[in-house]
């Protein structure tokens, strides 16, 4: 399985760099997560 990359644009980048230490863990979490292949749509679905 080839891996992806989730590469954000720099005004999201931006935006999440402006949140809660907190919810910018969870982000890169979730992002980690679906670079390492996982498929579930609820991981940014509250984004």
């Amino acid at each position: 399985m080839a891996t992806c990359r989730v590469k954000l644009l720099p005004e999201a980048t931006l935006f999440v760099k402006r949140l809660p230490l907190k919810v910018q863990k969870k982000i890169t979490y979730n992002l980690l997560k679906v670079e390492g292949g996982e498929l579930n749509s609820d991981l940014l679905k509250k984004l």
